[in-house]
């Protein structure tokens, strides 16, 4: 984060890499019927939001970066539940629970 802060360029260009993401997500995923298409739909929503953000020159915004990942168990329980939803997205697109159209 302290990289981040001190380089403008850096900072845009991971907002321009996230904004390329979100809007990926929007355009191929906007499917809202059962859960996990909208819990894939509203990532890709929030994706596009941060990017959207990280644009903007705010110094508060880094600043709340920073503080998100200063504690590393908060972090790990980040990567966790990160994990827990991935597995659970994985089982339900493995099960058919989360098919496209029809």
């Amino acid at each position: 984060m302290d990289e981040q802060a001190k380089s403008p360029g850096l900072t845009y260009l991971t907002a321009t890499l996230v904004v390329g993401l979100g809007l990926m997500l929007v355009s191929l995923h906007n499917t809202w019927t059962g859960p996990p298409g909208t819990i894939v739909s509203l990532i890709g929503r929030i994706v596009l939001v941060d990017g959207i953000l990280l644009m903007a020159p705010s110094e508060a915004l880094l600043k709340l970066g920073g503080a998100s990942v200063a504690s590393t168990s908060r972090v790990r329980l980040r990567a966790i539940f990160a994990i827990i939803a991935g597995l659970l997205l994985l089982v339900a697109a493995l099960t058919g629970l989360a098919t496209v159209g029809s």
